[in-house]
């Protein structure tokens, strides 16, 4: 899974290209809180951020199209890899933050809806 959806981009070290692409070896993101990792794969990302203090601007796209369970695998996988020793993803743990996204985005668009309204 990690071959087909992030070796591209983050390579087959997971040191990224160290411009557009960043690392994700030995990583605070990878490392830190799950829900913002799962988040990432669900969302996608953009725009500038800092991983283990270096500055990156670029994009990543989002993976909600993959099933709960590979996320969690692939998320496992550079946990358990790339100098990362983080515990692994769990299928619920995926289906909870995709749970709680929905819910976000159903509650901006009535918020948006009743502001339209006005």
């Amino acid at each position: 899974l990690y071959q087909m959806n992030c070796l591209m981009c983050h390579q087959k070290n997971g040191k990224g290209d160290g411009v557009r692409f960043p690392s994700i070896a030995a990583s605070d993101w990878v490392n830190g809180n799950k829900d913002t990792l799962i988040s990432v794969m669900l969302k996608g990302l953009e725009g500038p951020i800092k991983i283990n203090g270096e500055p990156f601007v670029g994009m990543m796209p989002k993976f909600s199209q993959l099933p709960d369970q590979d996320i969690a695998s692939i998320l496992s996988y550079i946990r358990k890899n790339f100098g990362n020793n983080s515990d692994s993803v769990t299928k619920t743990e995926v289906a909870i933050v995709r749970q709680r996204l929905r819910l976000i985005k159903i509650k901006q668009m009535q918020l948006q809806n009743i502001s339209e309204t006005k």
